[in-house]
């Protein structure tokens, strides 16, 4: 599965993405272009593990249903895996516009008897840096 947390700025982007795995995104401030995207979205990702998906990290949290163990969200385009109050908080970073110092991030989630593990996965540095 691929999650999409918003700002994917080109409907080319998530027509692709959707070619590779079955993708989940939602709408980000720079999404006015797909009316069809949601703001919010749950998926059962295993028995009794939930993921919400939101572009703004605090926007899921009263939305979300009791199964819900992670919130994936994106707007601050900086990488974060933290846990607070029982839920776990995941933001991939940007693969094309970080922000706050970071470098151009994805990552890699896999959830193993219920427990998430992430891996960041960043962009090789360019050949003049």
């Amino acid at each position: 599965m691929i999650f999409h947390a918003g700002d994917l700025t080109d409907l080319d982007l998530l027509n692709g993405l959707s070619i590779i795995a079955p993708t989940y995104a939602v709408k980000g401030n720079m999404d006015d272009f797909h009316p069809d995207l949601p703001y919010f979205r749950e998926i059962v990702a295993e028995e009794n593990f939930s993921i919400a998906i939101s572009h703004l990290k605090n926007e899921a949290y009263g939305k979300k249903s009791p199964s819900c163990k992670m919130i994936i969200y994106g707007h601050s385009h900086i990488p974060e895996f933290v846990q607070e109050g029982g839920i776990w908080y995941l933001n991939p970073g940007s693969p094309s516009k970080p922000r706050g110092g970071s470098k151009p991030s994805v990552a890699i989630l896999n959830i193993i008897n219920g427990i998430p593990e992430v891996e960041f996965k960043l962009a090789p540095p360019k050949a003049d840096e």
